[in-house]
């Protein structure tokens, strides 16, 4: 997976944040860059399953260096819901 931590984008607004999450979701669930918005239902995607959430909680911490709580991953419904965990969460 590509750590997106070092690339130096600017992380200072949402709309980078949610590109960062998308990408991150898109390499977890093997499927090409732009295939996911914020508005895609994380339940109808193939591989979120049990072990992708937990792949794709893994990646997001690492790469976007946050901690996120399990029990609010499991309660987002789409990509916005987990752009908007990761954004509570930054350090």
């Amino acid at each position: 997976m590509t750590n997106r931590a070092g690339t130096g984008r600017a992380e200072t607004n949402q709309s980078g944040r949610a590109e960062e999450v998308i990408g991150v979701l898109c390499d977890v669930l093997n499927m090409p860059p732009g295939a996911l918005d914020v508005e895609s239902l994380l339940g109808a995607q193939q591989g979120w399953d049990s072990m992708g959430t937990l792949r794709a909680v893994t990646c997001l911490e690492t790469d976007l260096g946050v901690r996120l709580d399990l029990r609010a991953v499991h309660r987002a419904r789409t990509v916005g819901d987990l752009v908007a965990l990761a954004e509570a969460a930054r350090p």
